[in-house]
């Protein structure tokens, strides 16, 4: 009789336990479903995220954490993609292709030991002198620049080279008779934001500090501008690309150009670096931006010395070769000797 007792007392407690396992297995079942969905729910989100275009509905700025960490996956396995296609690829921006280059290939033979080695002026091209370029040469910029070919100076290879040496120049002798930038305390700099990356490496080089400023289709934010630059002392320069601006395309309005010749600028010294990289690169013959001339509206608004302006012919031919003309207009008062002075020759 005892020995039945346990017997049954057993089998309850096996169909008590075969229950539990049963009513866990069940609640397991639907908690599954549930989880999977939470775990999809990241990837609908990302998913929605994009458009069919597959371009992005809000920045990244406004993504949670559990978004960025999809989106990364997202974008690893798109770029692994295109590392399977084995792509030789030359990333570097603004080289010419070889059809453009070939363009250009006269230019290899316009000169021999039989041709004229002398300016117009008399100078003998094959020998030193003449530091700030030979009259054809400013004569040539002067139509692309749309500039009196006085207030031009020639350079050699590198238009980004002429644009470091000038603020190195005004670090280490200051600009037109002002302290040397590197005895202030603070010197800044406007920065259009997106712009040119190697802008931004040359003031970043000297230590300046870099002021971010909104860039909009026509031009950067003027109001932000004109407070900063009429308020701040230690705001010396900005950085402009006023025509197809890199890397967005877009061009400076009228009144942007004529907002930045009317500027009054706390500092003295304060100078707007007009890199006019892609005056002439038109890509229609039909559609072409127009771009007011910077430096005769300052001299209408009575600041003939505000504006740096360079230029280049690098990307019109063999920007390989020592052809191409970097140059910038000087200021027009005609105190701008001083960023001619000539040392011996020789150098």
């Amino acid at each position: 009789m005892a020995e039945k007792t346990k017997n049954r007392e057993r089998e309850e407690k096996l169909q008590q336990k075969e229950t539990q396992n049963q009513q866990s297995e069940l609640e397991e079942q639907e908690k599954q479903p549930n989880q999977e969905a939470q775990e999809k729910q990241p990837n609908q989100e990302n998913r929605d995220n994009r458009s069919k275009e597959g371009t992005m509905k809000k920045p990244y700025k406004e993504y949670s954490k559990q978004e960025l960490e999809q989106e990364l996956v997202h974008l690893k396995k798109e770029y692994e993609k295109y590392q399977e296609m084995d792509l030789k690829l030359n990333m570097a921006r603004g080289k010419p292709c070889k059809e453009q280059l070939d363009l250009s290939l006269g230019l290899m033979d316009a000169l021999d030991s039989r041709a004229d080695m002398y300016s117009e002026d008399g100078t003998d091209c094959r020998n030193y002198g003449v530091l700030d370029g030979i009259p054809e040469a400013k004569l040539l910029m002067s139509d692309m620049m749309e500039n009196n070919p006085d207030n031009i100076i020639i350079y050699g290879n590198s238009s980004l080279n002429v644009m470091y040496d000038t603020v190195s120049r005004a670090m280490t002798h200051g600009i037109m008779g002002s302290t040397p930038w590197c005895k202030l305390d603070k010197v800044s700099f406007l920065c259009p934001v997106p712009g040119y990356d190697r802008h931004f490496a040359i003031t970043e080089y000297f230590g300046i500090n870099m002021i971010p400023v909104p860039m909009h289709e026509d031009g950067p934010d003027m109001d932000l501008v004109s407070k900063l630059v009429e308020e701040d002392e230690s705001i010396k320069g900005i950085w402009c690309v006023p025509k197809y601006s890199n890397p967005q395309g877009y061009s400076y309005s009228d009144e942007t150009v004529r907002r930045f010749a009317r500027l009054k600028p706390a500092a003295k010294d304060f100078r707007i670096f007009w890199d006019n990289a892609y005056g002439v690169h038109h890509l229609y013959e039909d559609k072409q931006d127009y771009l007011v001339e910077i430096l005769r509206e300052c001299k209408r608004a009575g600041n003939p010395d505000l504006v740096y302006k360079f230029a280049s012919t690098s990307k019109n031919h063999l920007s390989g070769k020592r052809y191409e003309r970097p140059c910038y207009v000087a200021q027009q008062s005609g105190r701008h000797q001083e960023a001619v002075k000539k040392p011996d020759d020789r150098s």
